[in-house]
């Protein structure tokens, strides 16, 4: 089978360049990779389908055509869409239909022929695997990874500022996406039955999904990567980093509870990651306080500082 992962998101390549920096980068497109890899050494035929960015910035990402050293059955293959140049996922939304699509069409026309089915990602992603599937016929799941709504949710948006938050993040056209990408699709991908029952269901998709129906629903649960987190798992610098943990915790944590478990969050500092909340809720517990320590690691405690004084 031959299948096509539609991320235009621009950041795959066989080194996982700038994985972190940026909020358009990170878990997402290591949960694509991981999944059109494990799909490539079942024996499948599988491209990753993304835009091509032309920049002395995003060096990695110039080929047409790259491949992960080492694995069969896989190609990553870039796609013009709009200027050559990097831009946010918030502003793709018109290159995509106007020329990342028939670029995509195109490619495969002289390919010989497309896929057998397409998996789209995101909202951005979904959207194409829709106008795909109107012009060609290919099915396509989607996958979600996060809903528009559930962002407005957490802005805080209101009439009166809603217009504001719409000129950054484009919400007009991701929920339009969302909607049409969850109406046609084969299979709604989510990850727990929660994303399914009360995600899928928030008042703004009302009408585009039936979130009980079975045959439009599969929850596949995304799992871990013993290599990086299992227990004998090691990192290069592994011997400065617990050196660097033993003298903070020496400095910030009484010595009776330095034995203590860690319950660790890392992640970008966005208020989505709800990392106040997490605080908040280790703050209420005394049982959580008994049982282990609350760590974070990110590159700027100085920002969280500010958030957390601007709300309390």
């Amino acid at each position: 089978m031959h299948i096509g992962f539609l991320n235009p998101q621009g950041n795959f390549d066989s080194a996982n360049s700038h994985i972190t920096k940026h909020a358009d980068f990170g878990g997402q497109l290591v949960y694509v990779k991981q999944v059109a890899i494990a799909i490539a050494q079942m024996g499948h035929q599988v491209d990753i389908l993304t835009r091509q960015i032309i920049d002395p910035e995003w060096p990695e990402f110039a080929e047409v055509i790259d491949t992960y050293p080492g694995i069969d059955n896989i190609r990553i293959i870039r796609l013009p869409a709009g200027p050559k140049e990097f831009l946010p996922k918030e502003l793709l939304w018109p290159h995509l239909v106007a020329d990342w699509i028939p670029n995509i069409l195109k490619f495969y026309q002289q390919q010989g022929g497309l896929p057998d089915a397409m998996t789209a990602h995101y909202g951005d992603g979904g959207l194409c695997g829709v106008l795909i599937e109107k012009e060609t016929g290919v099915p396509f799941t989607f996958t979600a990874h996060s809903l528009g709504a559930q962002k407005i949710d957490q802005l805080e948006a209101t009439p009166e500022n809603l217009t504001e938050i719409d000129e950054q993040f484009n919400f007009r056209y991701r929920i339009l996406a969302e909607r049409l990408s969850m109406n046609r699709s084969a299979i709604n991908i989510t990850s727990t039955r929660q994303e399914r029952f009360e995600q899928y269901s928030h008042r703004v998709y009302r009408g585009a999904v039936d979130v009980n129906n079975d045959n439009r629903f599969a929850m596949i649960p995304p799992g871990a990567d013993l290599s990086i987190f299992g227990a004998k798992a090691r990192s290069e610098n592994e011997e400065a980093t617990e050196e660097f943990i033993q003298e903070r915790l020496v400095r910030d944590i009484a010595e009776a509870r330095r034995d203590l478990p860690v319950i660790l969050a890392s992640s970008r500092l966005e208020p989505k990651k709800n990392i106040l909340g997490l605080v908040q809720a280790f703050a209420m517990s005394p049982t959580l306080q008994e049982r282990a320590n609350l760590m974070f690691f990110w590159k700027n405690w100085a920002t969280f500082t500010l958030e957390v004084i601007k709300r309390y």
